[in-house]
């Protein structure tokens, strides 16, 4: 059961990530900054703590995107 709330929850979060995450990956520069890349990064960051917070695991999230573990850590 644990397994399936955890694979459910990777499947909402990569849902969600999916969609902004090109132009997250485009944030450059200070973090203050605002463009709409950097508002992507913000979301991608946001949504990232939510998903931990909620007993989401990183690697599983990150192997799910196809992004390095350490881009989401």
């Amino acid at each position: 059961m644990e397994r399936d709330m955890s694979t459910e929850l990777v499947e909402e979060y990569a849902s969600k990530i999916r969609p902004i995450l090109p132009q997250a990956k485009q944030a450059y520069g200070r973090r203050s900054q605002s463009s709409p890349a950097h508002e992507a990064s913000r979301e991608y960051t946001r949504l990232l703590k939510e998903f931990y917070n909620k007993g989401g695991s990183l690697p599983l999230l990150a192997k799910k995107l196809n992004v390095a573990y350490a881009g989401v850590r």
